[in-house]
């Protein structure tokens, strides 16, 4: 018996004949996609910085703000302690946006006013933070921080996910 036929015989499509048995066979196609559980989600993160509290001392309200950000251990935007921005109470300071492959990250972020006359003063620290990227996706996790000196920011970090 032909390899053929032998096919045919074991999918029962071969009568004890010999003769061959044809019948219409429907062929459904699936694409190969992976499952959505096995795709990695793209999410888009954007940071920034405001100001709650601008009590530096000076009795200017105005913070000369400089900080680093940091993603996953990696350096994703510094403001350097040689050229500040200025920032009063209620103002924002735009950092960065970030697009990621994964469920979450880790975050670490300074935020520091330069002061001439003694050592900087804190404005914002996070160390080691894990955000949950699908915990928070199309929303705005916000983190404050205040210095016990009168200076203060809130970290934003809005989660949106890329299609």
């Amino acid at each position: 018996m032909s390899n053929k036929l032998f096919a045919l015989a074991m999918t029962g499509l071969l009568t004890a004949s010999g003769a061959a048995v044809f019948s219409a066979l429907s062929i459904v196609s699936t694409p190969l996609t992976p499952s959505a559980n096995a795709q990695a989600q793209r999410y888009k993160v954007v940071f920034w910085y405001t100001i709650d509290q601008a009590n530096d001392g000076v009795l200017d309200n105005v913070l000369e703000v400089y900080g680093k950000l940091k993603v996953d251990g990696n350096d994703k935007y510094e403001i350097y302690r040689s050229r500040p921005l200025s920032r009063e109470a209620n103002q924002d300071v735009n950092l960065t946006t970030i697009y990621v492959n994964k469920p979450s990250i880790t975050v670490n972020a300074t935020l520091s006013d330069v002061d001439t006359a003694s050592a900087d003063d804190p404005v914002f620290r996070m160390d080691g933070f894990t955000l949950n990227l699908a915990a928070f996706e199309g929303r705005e996790k916000t983190v404050r921080y205040r210095s016990g000196q009168g200076e203060g920011a809130t970290l934003h970090m809005q989660v949106n996910r890329v299609r």
